[in-house]
């Protein structure tokens, strides 16, 4: 390990690492590196499509297609030069997202839960959960997914996020976000 002197004092939510030579990273912005994370580029997300204070999640499938999430869900076709707004999501605070290929992939909102079959580019509704809604999610397998919540309760679903089973058994007493 070394230090990396990064261009900016943003503080990352999420870091993602596709291959030895492409990185991504967002929190109060995006920015990417072509060369294995020794230098970064910021790139600016169009104002007019999303607004928000910070990324959430960030999920690239190659160096030049990905998808973020924060206020909502955008995606990008060309390494993050433009951006376009997923369609059937609706535009609350995206807690995270979870993809078990490049194509399958399901992300939780505020209480509601999404699944894409298109790599981000559109999601369609599953289900909603309105007493304790997760603030992670994660697959274990094609089609069962685990919701983590604050106080350490967890949801299982085995039906690609159409019925949800809670398991409020708090395995902590902390926020679990993710399990990994």
């Amino acid at each position: 390990w070394y230090l990396v002197n990064f261009p900016t004092n943003d503080k990352f939510r999420t870091v993602q690492v596709l291959d030895h030579s492409n990185c991504f990273a967002g929190g109060t912005g995006f920015w990417l590196s072509r060369n294995g994370g020794v230098s970064w580029i910021e790139k600016q997300l169009p104002s007019s499509i999303y607004s928000f204070s910070s990324i959430r999640d960030i999920h690239f499938t190659t160096k030049d297609f990905g998808v973020i999430c924060g206020s909502g869900v955008i995606y990008t076709t060309d390494g993050g030069e433009s951006w376009n707004e997923s369609t059937g999501i609706a535009r609350p605070r995206c807690s995270g997202f979870s993809f078990i290929d490049s194509q399958l992939g399901i992300v939780c909102t505020a209480n509601e839960v999404y699944l894409t079959a298109d790599g981000g580019r559109t999601w369609n509704l599953q289900c909603r959960i309105d007493s304790l809604p997760p603030i992670g999610i994660t697959f274990v397998r094609e089609n069962t997914f685990l919701g983590f919540s604050a106080n350490g309760a967890y949801y299982i679903s085995n039906d690609r996020g159409q019925t949800w089973d809670n398991r409020n058994r708090s395995v902590t007493s902390e926020d679990l976000t993710g399990v990994y």
